[in-house]
């Protein structure tokens, strides 16, 4: 019998119904175990990335809880210089298998080398993911995802480029706002690109749109430069 794990306060109480967090460690603690067994390293491999994502959204939805917290955009970051190659491989990773089914081509393109920024690493790959899985859903099969970073004083510019439909002009201006009808997320809760613009703010950075001449959305992340 395997007992629910409440992480960062976040699971069963006694007298609770089981939470969705706290089942999926469930499942995937079940599945770690029957793949051990069978000692097969490309599963292991994906289950590792899901147990990633899933601490991660443990974490992250811990904060999300306290309601104040997130009306008053006081997040509480813990910034640190972290590596942006780090940072984008952890995300890549975690959108990998959602673009194999779609024969997705990830482009980077970075002239500068190992770039370092100033952020919530949890936060900040929490963000990527977020703008990297609209991209690959709005993309069309075979269609390639361009990541380019550019690099401006104490700034650094992360665009993240689809080739799918783009967003309509009249959801552009309220496309990050909580709830936005026919936003590019429109198939989720309507609150990813809120959160993640209160997040990039709550690191001293920010998120926009811009959009494409001919077609595809691009997302521009603005990250804080390492202190000096």
């Amino acid at each position: 019998l395997i007992k629910p794990k409440g992480v960062h306060g976040v699971g069963r109480r006694v007298g609770e119904e089981c939470t969705p967090l706290a089942s999926t460690d469930i499942g995937l603690t079940l599945l770690e175990r029957q793949l051990v067994a069978g000692h097969d390293p490309q599963s292991m491999a994906i289950l590792a990335d899901l147990r990633t994502d899933h601490q991660r959204l443990v974490r992250i939805v811990s904060e999300l809880l306290d309601l104040t917290q997130v009306e008053s955009g006081n997040i509480k970051v813990h910034p640190t210089d972290t590596s942006l190659d780090q940072l984008l491989h952890e995300a890549l990773a975690a959108v990998k298998l959602a673009g194999q089914q779609k024969d997705l081509l990830f482009a980077v393109r970075n002239d500068h080398g190992d770039l370092h920024i100033r952020a919530d690493a949890d936060k900040a790959v929490w963000v990527l993911v977020n703008v990297l899985s609209n991209a690959v859903r709005h993309s069309p099969g075979r269609g390639i995802v361009t990541i380019e970073a550019t690099k401006e004083d104490d700034r650094l510019h992360l665009a993240i480029s689809d080739q799918g439909p783009g967003i309509p002009a009249p959801t552009r201006t309220h496309l990050f706002e909580r709830f936005t009808p026919g936003s590019h997320a429109h198939h989720g809760t309507g609150l990813g690109l809120s959160i993640a613009r209160e997040f990039m703010q709550a690191m001293g950075g920010s998120i926009a749109y811009q959009p494409a001449p001919v077609e595809g959305a691009t997302f521009i992340l603005t990250f804080a430069a390492p202190l000096s």
